[in-house]
């Protein structure tokens, strides 16, 4: 599980930032030009919103920082679940990685997203989980429920990036197919390439953001470990 712990360097990195420095902002970490959308411009997203998809990024970091401390240190059933699911979890993971710390994303080297990953614009959280019951999802009553690719932040574009970005290509790339990117076929990975896929991180932090913040109902939390909205 060592190659997982690395690739959560990101997040422990991240969350650390966020946390000891305050958010930055978008010229802060990258060189970018907010005037056109010519060779690489970014206009079309606008200064404003490209700084909240950061500082969104950040808030998914620290997700996924909570969630592989709460799977380490046991009693958390809904932190079980998730990484069990994502990453075919084990005790063994170092969490002394998870927490070390790199200059990485302070001097960030190059980063292209398509315009088309900025179309829908929306906020963490910013969907309302609607759940359905875990019964339900193991009974295939499916046709109308709430995916959790409904629910994905703008952000998650970005953060999905910053792994190659932070961490390179070969350690961001699962070897024979290469990347997934769909929850039914994230979840179908082995351990190796799950902690190279980063698509299974953004899953995970999304996932855990809502189930810490999205409430309780009789005592259940809302889950997103089979790629439905679930509570109880």
């Amino acid at each position: 599980m060592a190659s997982i712990a690395k690739a959560l360097l990101l997040l422990a990195l991240a969350a650390s930032q966020a946390v000891a420095q305050n958010v930055k902002k978008t010229r802060e970490l990258f060189e970018v030009d907010f005037s056109t959308n010519a060779r690489g411009g970014c206009q079309y997203v606008g200064e404003t919103a490209m700084d909240s998809y950061v500082a969104d990024s950040l808030t998914l970091a620290l997700s996924g920082v909570q969630l592989m401390n709460d799977y380490a240190n046991g009693g958390n059933p809904e932190a079980d679940r998730l990484v069990h699911a994502l990453f075919k979890g084990s005790r063994r993971t170092d969490r002394t990685r998870v927490r070390r710390v790199t200059q990485d994303l302070i001097q960030p080297s190059s980063i292209t997203i398509c315009p088309i990953a900025f179309d829908v614009r929306r906020g963490i959280r910013e969907v309302q989980p609607n759940p359905i019951r875990k019964q339900d999802v193991d009974a295939g009553r499916v046709n109308s429920a709430q995916q959790i690719r409904h629910v994905l932040p703008t952000a998650t574009t970005l953060f999905h990036e910053l792994f190659h970005l932070v961490l390179g290509t070969s350690d961001t790339k699962p070897p024979d197919d290469g990347e997934v990117y769909l929850f039914t076929e994230v979840i179908t990975l082995n351990v190796a390439a799950s902690a190279r896929n980063p698509e299974s991180f953004a899953f995970a932090a999304v996932a855990y953001d809502y189930t810490r913040n999205a409430g309780e109902v009789g005592g259940f939390r809302v889950e997103f470990y089979t790629g439905y909205a679930t509570q109880g």
